[in-house]
């Protein structure tokens, strides 16, 4: 972090929890594909 201001913390941390959910997304995605292709067979 290069300033220290709160817009920049939050910022950081919007960030953070937005690629957080966004892996959480895609994961929950990947799985409700694999119980898919189970449940095709």
């Amino acid at each position: 972090m290069k300033s220290f201001c709160p817009s920049a913390i939050f910022d950081y941390l919007g960030g953070q929890m937005g690629d957080k959910t966004g892996e959480k997304l895609q994961m929950s995605k990947l799985k409700i594909k694999n119980l898919q292709k189970w449940m095709n067979f």
